[in-house]
């Protein structure tokens, strides 16, 4: 009761009206961008078709090795030197760095990404906003490549989630006339 006396405008026979009219505008103002929303699509859709492997170079990343941490040890314990005694096993082991540390620059992955899926990275959870970058660790493996290599399958993986989030499927032509019949 109070809500329409004090507040006319916010009385709620008014609010459809207002919604309606908030709907309109969107739809006309996203009208008017579909074409070049539709040419970033397709762009995005041929650039995943192709997408493998080799679609975002190496070259652009820089990755660097800490030493991994863990309970115990085992899986970043590497053992160096083994010499047997008459008695006794004399077992020496190092730590090694072998936690991949890899970066992509945004800026970097702009020239290799389409431009529909930046926003979507820049929103991804490996993404690090003080340094516009996107940061993977990896220390599963005792060895420094098989973390580098995998730093980068989780990027093809980001990227191949978010790709099916962003981007549609084609509409078939015999779908669109369903739709438009309907």
């Amino acid at each position: 009761m109070l809500r329409g006396y004090a507040f006319p405008s916010l009385h709620f026979r008014a609010i459809p009206c207002q919604f309606a009219f908030i709907q309109n505008s969107r739809a006309s103002s996203s009208r008017s961008g579909d074409t070049d929303n539709e040419r970033e699509l397709d762009l995005a859709r041929k650039w995943f078709s192709n997408f493998n492997k080799h679609a975002i170079p190496e070259s652009i990343s820089k990755t660097t090795y800490t030493r991994a941490s863990g309970s115990g040890g085992q899986k970043t314990n590497k053992f160096v030197h083994q010499m047997h005694c008459d008695y006794i096993a004399l077992l020496i082991a190092i730590r090694t760095s072998s936690k991949a540390n890899t970066t992509w620059a945004m800026s970097a992955l702009e020239d290799h990404v389409p431009k529909i899926l930046i926003p979507e990275l820049r929103g991804c959870r490996y993404y690090v906003a003080s340094s516009d970058a996107i940061a993977i660790q990896s220390d599963t493996h005792r060895n420094r490549t098989q973390n580098k290599s995998e730093t980068h399958d989780k990027l093809q993986e980001e990227i191949k989630r978010l790709y099916s989030q962003r981007v549609p499927g084609v509409t078939s032509p015999e779908q669109k006339a369903k739709i438009e019949q309907l």
